[in-house]
């Protein structure tokens, strides 16, 4: 091909070749017609799509390894396509009443999805520059599935209930859905083009904010790859306060699902809870109306205070950092139930927080670069917080 280019054109076709291991079966062995264990990429294709099976062998591969091929992680990301598919159809379906540009300032959800995707942005921006087609491919899965889909749409869904902040949500929504499409396009770009011409008719009726500018080309294919702005990425100090911030609102929410997962209380039961934010109680005053949306609480009788207080007879005691949460199970408690599962947080608790000092107190704290052991410290100091209030909770329930 080199030699043809030179002929033909007088310039190499090409000026980088990147080498990937074999493709192995599931059990790592070589495939071959003996062993029977040839997959045939059309079969695979037509059951469970293409995108799905481009999906699994760029994020499947590490460079100088061979991939094993596994036909369920290539039904995973089968999945993965059907999850990009439905929020995408989210978006567009909220889009009927957007008439006017965003007006509201943008909730702390908002600020924390656009932070995110900076990140996300520079992560895979750096992974593909330097080769790592796996990762960044995991990086942006993780973005939209683990944060955009699972997170900020749910939030989304009670901001577009307000008047007054729809317009603005309408417009995150758009944007972030639209930058991410274009990481996931070299990934799997079937459904992500369709997805994006889908998306921008839908916006084409719509108020110029929707527009980016002009920045919507005739084909995603042609589209530019999205560029991190400084401005608003995680590096800034308002957007890492905003990450923060929104990310110890979702501990809260995720501790208080486990709580009524490992007592067996129905999931679509709304609960009475009191608050004691402490340091963080102008955060979950601020909050309250998401968190009890997301957590399931009953939002009137949702009482967030500064300080905390006896706990409520009957309640499911939850501590995350500085934050203590009283759920007051339906029916009577079970004091002894309470103080083992007390007990039990407080055993996994102590391991995260030596797994965190070992790693801190070696060369990790040397070789890393100073963000992420600056954000290893704050876990820490978070979790050092968590077993204070923990050991004070146990404490008054023996």
């Amino acid at each position: 091909m080199i030699m043809l280019g030179l002929e033909f054109t007088g310039r190499a076709p090409f000026d980088t070749v990147y080498l990937h291991g074999l493709v192995r079966d599931e059990q790592g062995r070589k495939m071959s017609k003996t062993l029977g264990n040839v997959i045939d990429p059309l079969e695979v294709m037509d059951e469970f799509g293409t995108d799905a099976l481009r999906f699994t062998l760029l994020t499947g591969s590490t460079p100088g390894n061979d991939t094993n091929l596994s036909l369920e992680r290539v039904r995973a990301n089968r999945n993965f396509a059907n999850k990009i598919w439905n929020a995408a159809r989210f978006v567009i379906g909220k889009l009927d009443s957007a008439a006017i540009a965003p007006a509201a300032p943008p909730t702390l959800a908002d600020r924390w999805i656009l932070a995110r995707l900076q990140t996300t942005i520079a992560e895979c921006t750096r992974q593909m520059e330097s080769h790592q087609y796996g990762q960044a491919g995991s990086q942006a899965y993780e973005f939209i599935w683990n944060e955009y889909a699972d997170w900020y749409i749910e939030a989304a869904k009670q901001q577009l209930d307000d008047h007054a902040l729809a317009a603005t949500t309408q417009h995150t929504l758009v944007a972030v859905l639209e930058q991410t499409l274009r990481l996931l396009h070299p990934f799997v770009p079937f459904v992500t083009e369709e997805i994006w011409q889908n998306l921008k008719a839908a916006c084409a009726g719509l108020s110029p904010a929707f527009q980016h500018a002009g920045a919507w080309p005739d084909a995603l294919i042609i589209a530019a790859w999205p560029a991190a702005s400084p401005a608003t990425a995680a590096g800034s100090a308002a957007a890492t306060a905003d990450v923060a911030a929104f990310n110890h609102v979702i501990e809260v929410v995720r501790a208080i699902r486990n709580a009524r997962a490992e007592n067996k209380i129905d999931a679509t039961l709304r609960l009475t809870a009191h608050v004691a934010g402490h340091a963080r109680s102008a955060l979950m005053k601020s909050q309250s109306r998401a968190l009890a949306q997301l957590a399931r609480l009953d939002e009137a009788a949702l009482v967030i205070q500064d300080e905390g207080a006896a706990a409520p007879a009957g309640c499911i005691a939850i501590v995350i950092g500085t934050t203590e949460v009283f759920l007051q199970r339906p029916g009577a408690g079970n004091a002894a139930d309470e103080r083992a599962r007390l007990e039990k947080e407080l055993t996994e608790l102590e391991a995260q927080i030596a797994r965190l000092e070992a790693l801190l107190n070696g060369s990790f704290a040397g070789r890393a670069p100073a963000e992420v052991v600056e954000r290893e410290r704050a876990k820490l100091a978070e979790y050092h917080a968590t077993r204070t209030s923990l050991q004070g909770r146990l404490g008054a329930a023996l």
